[in-house]
Parts: C-alpha cells; structure tokens; sequence
C-alpha cells in the first residue's frame, strides 16, 4: 500500500561516503513503494552545498528526507546534523542517522542535536533492504513531517 501522499516522487538525500553502501541503498530502495529520486551524496561538506543549493546543487530540490552516515570526510556526520539543526531553513528536514556505530556515546549524542532517528545499519542483506524499505516507507508514508515551504 502506498501511504505517499505528495504530487511528486519524494527526494532522499543520501550522506554515505562507502560506494558499496550506496549501491545497497539504491537496490533496496528498488523495492519501496514509495515513489522517489534518490540523491547521493559522499561527503559532509557537498552535502551542505546541496542543501543550500549553492554549484553545482543549484537546482537541488529541498531533501524529503536525509539518510545520513556519521563518519564521512570532510565535516562528518555530527557536524552536518548540527549545521542543519543550527539553520532555520534546514531544521525542519527528518534526518535519519544510519551507521555502523553502535557507541552508546554515539546514540545519545545524536539524539541530542537531535536526529530523527539512529539506525545501526544491519550486517545481512535481506535485513539491510529491510530497513532501508521501512525507514523510507515510515518517514515519507506514514508520519507527518512538515513539507518545505522555501
């Protein structure tokens, strides 16, 4: 059943600096229902260009969602998130963390920016498109989440 409720396909930002996660990501994502145009993106500073639109993301639409790794180059994870908490433009985005850190640290310091939501991304593949599935069909299908109004 598809819950998706906008005119257009749903834009995911994904932060993820791994190209073999990346591929997951999109092969996953080929089961959603959820209609989408999926961005990746593999560093922390050109994922705040895009989401400021600035060369070469000047025409970027504004991310439905963020799907955000922690450790990236350049301004990691953490950063990014407290960049796009800090910007009243940006703060309204849901971002979903999904890492390979388990740190109880980890957790609770991201909480507290806040993202959305801190997913440890799962070892075996039927698990990882799971959860890839899931997390786009809850937050794009069936919580409310404000549009962008800019």
């Amino acid at each position: 059943m598809n819950l998706y409720h906008r005119s257009r396909p749903a834009e995911i930002l994904l932060v993820e600096d791994s190209p073999a996660d990346v591929r997951l990501v999109t092969e996953a994502l080929k089961g959603c229902s959820i209609p989408h145009h999926l961005t990746a993106i593999n560093n922390g500073q050109d994922a705040l260009k895009f989401l400021h639109r600035e060369a070469p993301y000047t025409a970027a639409l504004r991310p439905d969602l963020v799907v955000l790794d922690l450790n990236l180059p350049t301004l990691s994870g953490r950063e990014l998130l407290t960049a796009i908490r800090q910007e009243q433009a940006l703060q309204h985005l849901v971002v979903v963390v999904l890492t390979s850190s388990a740190s109880p640290q980890d957790v609770y310091a991201l909480y507290q920016i806040p993202a959305n939501c801190f997913i440890i991304k799962p070892f075996e593949i039927e698990r990882f498109f799971l959860v890839i599935r899931t997390l786009v069909e809850f937050w794009l299908g069936m919580a409310t989440v404000p549009e962008d109004i800019a």
